[in-house]
């Protein structure tokens, strides 16, 4: 089986892909896209057995097989960027064998919506929606909150552009993840985020699977050197779409992609090198 390796010189911010062929065991991992067709299902790595989960894709099974894989035995914070099936289906499989710690999430809803209060009555948690300067540590992982702009600001948005988008700093990496934030709501997230100006994103999770309305916003202003998309074999709605993927190109980021590689994850060698490798089916 081949998988892509990524090699991240951080000093240099130059990431040069290549092909490997993985041996019989995953490495340690940092983050890992499920493949759970179309829709989003992230982990970040917390601790050896546990991590913070950002959406659950739409198929409970899915979820499941991909957090067995990667050995995850408590979710130290299940986040839903926004309301839509294909981010939340599937977080019910999710106590499936494991311990879930806590539940967040942000909607164009107010208050606290159906579909999430049922998700933290089942996990015998309360739920904490997520606004523009939430934060905390999860182990290694510092987590920041960089929109919707208010905890209970989310009046008048779309429920994708009231995505939670999450800053995550881990392994010396910088992550965005981004729900499916559309092009003007990311336009006006840059704006109020002095944090992108000053740090580098080395990784983007692609809006919205790579639909033509997440913009070229993100990618034009960022430049990351990887991006992530989460999306569905031979779906029907032309994810990713071309403009998405030459706006990529244009920025100078590598694409990895659950259509092509199923579930991955992100580690690094003994040199340091970031890589991107197809998850295997367990130790």
């Amino acid at each position: 089986m081949i998988c892509l390796a990524a090699t991240l010189a951080m000093m240099l911010g130059v990431l040069v892909l290549r092909l490997l062929h993985p041996g019989p065991r995953h490495p340690d991992w940092i983050a890992a896209a499920c493949d759970v067709g179309q829709g989003d299902a992230l982990a970040v790595r917390t601790g050896p057995d546990a991590a913070l989960v950002i959406d659950a894709g739409p198929d409970p099974s899915a979820l499941d097989t991909c957090l067995d894989r990667l050995g995850i035995r408590t979710i130290e914070m299940l986040v839903i960027t926004h309301v839509h099936e294909d981010h939340y289906a599937g977080a019910s499989a999710a106590a499936e064998g494991r311990e879930i710690k806590s539940l967040a999430f942000s909607s164009a809803e107010q208050g606290i919506p159906g579909e999430i209060r049922g998700l933290a009555d089942e996990f015998a948690v309360d739920p904490e929606r997520l606004g523009r300067g939430g934060n905390g540590e999860l182990g290694p992982v510092r987590w920041e909150v960089l929109w919707p702009p208010a905890a209970e600001g989310s009046a008048g948005l779309t429920e994708n552009d009231a995505s939670a988008v999450l800053l995550i700093r881990t392994a010396g990496i910088n992550f965005l993840f981004t729900g499916d934030l559309e092009e003007d709501a990311a336009r006006q997230m840059l704006r109020t985020s002095p944090e992108l100006r000053t740090e580098q994103v080395h990784v983007l999770k692609v809006a919205h699977h790579g639909a033509r309305n997440s913009g070229q916003a993100l990618p034009e202003e960022l430049r990351p050197l990887l991006a992530l998309i989460s999306v569905g074999e031979e779906n029907t709605y032309g994810h990713p779409a071309p403009e998405t993927l030459r706006n990529l190109e244009a920025a100078g980021a590598l694409v990895a992609r659950t259509d092509q590689l199923g579930s991955f994850i992100l580690h690094t060698d003994d040199a340091g090198k970031l890589m991107v490798s197809r998850l295997g089916r367990g130790p």
